[in-house]
């Protein structure tokens, strides 16, 4: 663990301490388990039978921000805990790049789930507007791209707002990436806007959609059994191929509502800890206080890091499309992997074996003897 000099007189308080540990040992866990799961999802969700759902691809493209979120902000947070270096303050441009970077990408995470859901309410709430227009790829990959430059443009000011500002602290000098020439937009204003993009705004639009969704679907399920009570005894039926589609998107239902449930109830706590911090009146006065939350920041950006790590977990344990892909994809390996093995065991009986074949067809050919034989295929091998 690397003590800052600004932080040795921390070190007394408990709270202070534990703050220290958790950004240590926590992120390498996170980072473990985040880079598996969302390579192993991005594999899996880019496989032709998921990617003929645009639920999957959108999810696919929230396993690949997802893993840009981790290692440009988690990864770079348990670097500087070891080294007592930060990539953002190391010169003016990796502090301006990152943190567009890394604003950017966080948002993108979120307003992915948006989109998701809101693909999902159009789904099960209008049907038939799925049909009209253009194709549903073209609209997904639109909605991507459009949303990624939306969001970059957003967070694009950080290029000349923010810097490097050194300060001096006692006999060493700090540098920290911070607005200095545009501190109220920066350390003000911008905390709110961004909490607002990345929090509020998905916390309504998806509580909204995800209610109405809900709701569609009980009504839809009573319409189904209705239907099925007073037409019992009758030709109504749905077809295999409609029942396998009814299933698929009840499935892609749950699992969607669980991914969103799940963001907004990790992602939450940092921006209430952060509204604590900005009007709390003895957080600038109170050394006991500030290192509370202090604590209490790096347990909510913990939590939001995981958001970002246990996305595979859920898709596990939810989606059953998803692990029948996931065995597939192993059992693939392992059958790739033993028929390796059964080539490579192989291979010396066939030289073997074409060896005799050879040698057969020579000595009847020229009417040799058997210590030619022996002879001619020891020279072959």
């Amino acid at each position: 663990m690397n003590v800052r000099p600004y932080e040795e007189a921390l070190m007394t308080y408990d709270n202070f301490r534990l703050h220290k540990q958790l950004q240590l040992y926590v992120p390498p866990v996170l980072l473990l388990l985040g880079s598996v799961g969302n390579v192993l999802s991005l594999v899996i969700l880019t496989r032709p039978a998921m990617r003929k759902y645009s639920a999957y691809v959108y999810l696919a493209v929230l396993a690949a921000a997802d893993t840009l979120v981790l290692y440009v902000g988690l990864m770079r947070l348990w670097l500087g805990q070891l080294t007592g270096h930060d990539l953002l303050d190391a010169s003016d441009w990796t502090c301006r790049l990152v943190t567009v970077v890394a604003y950017t990408v966080s948002d993108y995470s979120g307003w992915l789930i948006i989109a998701v859901t809101l693909e999902r309410y159009v789904a099960v709430c209008h049907p038939l507007a799925t049909s009209m227009g253009g194709s549903q790829r073209a609209k997904t990959l639109a909605t991507l791209g459009g949303l990624l430059a939306v969001l970059t443009a957003v967070n694009v000011h950080f290029l000349w707002t923010v810097r490097v500002v050194d300060t001096e602290y006692g006999n060493s000098t700090i540098s920290t990436c911070a607005g200095a020439d545009y501190e109220v937009l920066v350390a003000e204003v911008w905390p709110w806007v961004d909490a607002a993009i990345y929090s509020f705004v998905p916390f309504l639009v998806i509580i909204v959609l995800n209610t109405l969704i809900i709701r569609q679907v009980i009504r839809s399920r009573r319409e189904r059994v209705r239907l099925l009570v007073n037409t019992s005894g009758s030709r109504f039926s749905l077809d295999a191929g409609e029942r396998r589609t009814c299933v698929e998107n009840s499935r892609i239902t749950v699992m969607l509502l669980t991914v969103s449930f799940v963001f907004l109830s990790l992602t939450m706590p940092v921006n209430v800890t952060m509204i604590a911090a900005k009007l709390h009146p003895r957080v600038a006065v109170d050394v006991g206080v500030m290192v509370n939350l202090r604590l209490l920041q790096t347990m909510a950006e913990l939590l939001m890091y995981s958001n970002h790590s246990i996305n595979f977990l859920l898709y596990c344990a939810i989606g059953q499309k998803f692990r029948q892909n996931l065995f597939r994809l192993c059992s693939c390996r392992q059958r790739s992997r033993r028929a390796h093995n059964v080539d490579s065991n192989m291979y010396p009986l066939m030289r073997a074996t074409s060896c005799r074949k050879d040698t057969a067809v020579v000595t009847e050919s020229l009417g040799l003897g058997s210590n030619t034989r022996r002879s001619t295929c020891t020279h072959r091998v």
